[in-house]
């Protein structure tokens, strides 16, 4: 039972992983849409959307299904807690590129301010090398790793 447990939570990671390279793909898209006015990729974004909350509804589900039918303790239940939480955040994200997508189309035609358009590109650039630090160290228990998260924040 407990090898059945261990693959699930396998599976489960993977599938958070993924669901992470989505959400990556989201912010570079939004990122670029919004850097060169492009309206039609925005529409992407927006489509995009649904694949990650699939992803997300599939992981809470597995989830839920996991600690009803299994009882993890210590080191696995908060692995299992952590990639609830993440989920979470990971589905809000690609939420947050959808508004950005949805502004860039609202502001379609409009002139932008070079800086202000920079600051936005850079900020994009930073979120997407954070989520993929927060992945990677998520991915590597690299608790280490993670910590560095907060001095990247400050950036931005």
């Amino acid at each position: 039972m407990r090898r059945s447990f261990q693959e699930e939570l396998q599976q489960l990671e993977a599938t958070l992983l993924e669901e992470g390279e989505l959400v990556l793909r989201a912010i570079r898209g939004a990122t670029k849409a919004l850097a060169e006015s492009d309206a039609d990729l925005a529409d992407e974004v927006i489509a995009f959307d649904d694949d990650v909350d699939r992803q997300f509804v599939a992981i809470e589900s597995g989830i839920e299904s996991l600690l009803a039918r299994q009882t993890p303790v210590a080191i696995d239940l908060r692995l299992v807690l952590a990639m609830l939480h993440i989920n979470l955040h990971l589905e809000r994200m690609a939420d947050y590129c959808v508004t950005v997508a949805k502004l860039v189309k609202l502001a379609a035609g409009l002139s932008y301010e070079p800086k202000l358009l920079d600051a936005f590109e850079e900020m994009g650039e930073r979120a997407e090398e954070m989520l993929r630090v927060a992945l990677n160290s998520f991915s590597a228990r690299n608790l280490a790793r993670a910590e560095s998260l907060v001095e990247l924040d400050e950036l931005i």
